[in-house]
């Protein structure tokens, strides 16, 4: 239903005779409506009184009297047009109906057109047909609402048009577009950004919520992280200790030993000191006999002197060989407890490890970034390269080609296994990491191979034949037998990962940060290469490029 404001216009409070809005306005028996002053002054200068639109003639005069609802409305339609005329006076509009003192404004009514104070507004909070009216800020400039072509409030909305206009645009220029009243369109916006502020307190919910999974995340890994510090400091502690226990303990073992030793010398020596004055004595005696010069003496002192003194039968000193003995048994039980210990601790450090792992999976940017820190070098090995294969000079780059005449070489690939080639560089323990610009590629495969394996029959590419590969041809695959499908989104740069004790290969989009495969279980022999295959018929090179750890 259209509100009364949208009936009010200039044309209806207009004087037929001054052509402006109604001042004091009088009604005559005719039914049509004048200034009490221009319809006075029109009879004073005519021969009869007649109207002066439908000419209807009046016998007698009527007596002109004010008509006070025409008046009324009159009056709030020149303040509405003045206030849109920015002829109001003072900063602050004041209340249209006080009559004394009046009061600053606290709202405006559209549907009346008037200022309120907080006073008369009251019967606009109270009764129900009131409250339905539309209530504006009093210092909210009013040309914003009005059409700028018949001067009336704005109060439908054109929907083919996405625009406000009053009812005589609509009846104009909008009578055929889907038009609705702006208090309907209002609601109807209003409820759809409703739901929209819905979701999006939802969706920031759920951004809260992921915020504290990760903080959750992030405090467990932490935990997680101090307590395998804490168990691996005491691994190592519990070595160190062991290892100053044993060293103790032979220390003593071997002090021990040196004074049973010394003990033993010191007793053999004092009666080797013995022996050796008794034999210096005889010594001194058979001296002195065999210069004596009276016979008789000779003979009878001589035969008591033929016997040599008694010398005890002292065992050879096998100190040293039994402390050595002693010394070997305790050095091959420390060995033995030091071999127990490191085992313990390389045990405690590949679950370490592992735990590790588990974790840094749910967090791909970081893992990627930890495998980064085992990056190598890598250059291609042309010795091993097949003959349709062409290296850049920096041995950078292969790609696929015209073959060339190349010298034999035993690890060189076949036609059999086509556009390959292996590194120069090798790995026989710990870890490495390598990247590859496969884009623009149709055909590739990257990874590593055995050493050993026989680079001229033809066979499925697997783990089993020495390959550990991922690669592109119909589709994105592990190359098992039978191959698994991969589906990453399409890869530009790949970084390659070996784990040589860890029995691992892991492949990564360099570009996403994420994994996309990985060989688990294998226990490695012999060294191993990191491969390339660049494809037949696709002459787009591939490129080793550096790593550029934390990009």
């Amino acid at each position: 239903m259209e509100s009364c404001s949208s009936l009010l216009s200039e044309e209806q409070f207009q004087c037929s005779i001054c052509l402006d809005v109604f001042t004091e306005p009088v009604s005559i028996a005719c039914g049509h409506n004048f200034c009490k002053a221009c319809l006075g002054g029109y009879w004073d200068n005519s021969d009869s009184c007649q109207c002066p639109l439908c000419k209807q003639v009046f016998t007698m005069r009527p007596e002109l009297k004010t008509n006070t609802t025409i008046r009324e409305l009159s009056d709030q339609f020149k303040g509405m047009r003045d206030r849109s005329d920015g002829k109001r006076g003072g900063d602050d509009p004041s209340c249209d109906i006080c009559t004394w003192r009046r009061l600053s404004a606290a709202k405006f009514c559209l549907q009346c057109l008037t200022y309120f104070c907080d006073v008369h507004l009251e019967p606009h909070r109270r009764v129900a047909g009131l409250k339905r009216h539309a209530l504006i800020d009093p210092a909210e400039k009013l040309e914003d609402r009005m059409c700028p072509e018949h001067h009336i409030l704005l109060d439908w909305f054109c929907r083919t048009d996405q625009k406000c206009v009053c009812h005589l645009c609509l009846e104009k220029d909008h009578n055929t577009h889907n038009a609705i009243l702006l208090e309907m369109e209002c609601g109807e916006r209003q409820a759809q950004l409703r739901r929209i502020h819905f979701k999006v307190q939802q969706m920031m919910q759920e951004c809260k919520q992921k915020v504290q999974d990760i903080k959750y995340s992030v405090e467990l890994c932490r935990k997680d992280m101090e307590r395998d510090i804490t168990d691996t400091i005491q691994v190592f502690n519990a070595l160190v200790a062991t290892a100053e226990r044993s060293r103790s303990e032979l220390m003593w073992v071997i002090k021990k030993k040196q004074k049973a030793v010394e003990r033993r010398a010191e007793g053999f020596i004092k009666g080797l000191q013995l022996e050796i004055k008794a034999l210096r004595q005889r010594g001194d005696e058979l001296a002195e006999l065999s210069q004596n010069d009276d016979p008789f003496r000779v003979l009878r002192n001589s035969r008591s002197l033929y016997d040599l003194p008694h010398v005890n039968d002292w065992p050879d000193v096998g100190a040293r060989s039994n402390l050595c003995e002693d010394e070997e048994n305790i050095r091959k039980s420390l060995r033995s407890a030091v071999g127990e210990l490191e085992l313990t601790a390389r045990r405690e450090l590949s679950d370490l490890e592992d735990r590790l792992n588990k974790e840094m999976e749910k967090f791909p940017d970081q893992k990627l970034r930890w495998v980064q820190q085992f990056a190598v070098d890598v250059t291609l090995d042309p010795d091993t390269a097949h003959r349709s294969l062409t290296l850049s000079d920096n041995r950078k780059e292969a790609r696929e080609g015209k073959w060339l005449k190349k010298p034999f070489n035993q690890k060189r690939f076949t036609g059999f296994l086509g556009a390959s080639v292996v590194a120069a560089e090798g790995c026989s323990s710990g870890k490495f990491y390598y990247e590859v610009q496969v884009e623009k590629k149709k055909k590739w495969a990257l990874g590593v191979v055995r050493e050993s394996i026989d680079r001229r029959k033809s066979f499925p590419i697997s783990p089993e034949h020495g390959y550990w590969t991922i690669e592109l041809g119909d589709s994105y695959k592990a190359s098992t037998d039978p191959p698994v499908l991969l589906f990453p989104r399409k890869l530009r740069k790949v970084g390659v990962f070996v784990d040589y004790e860890g029995g691992q290969v892991s492949f990564y989009d360099v570009d996403s940060k994420s994994h996309i495969h990985s060989f688990t279980g294998y226990t490695f022999t012999g060294t191993l290469y990191p491969y390339f295959y660049c494809g037949v018929d696709d002459s787009a090179p591939l490129v080793i490029t550096p790593v550029r750890y934390g990009d």
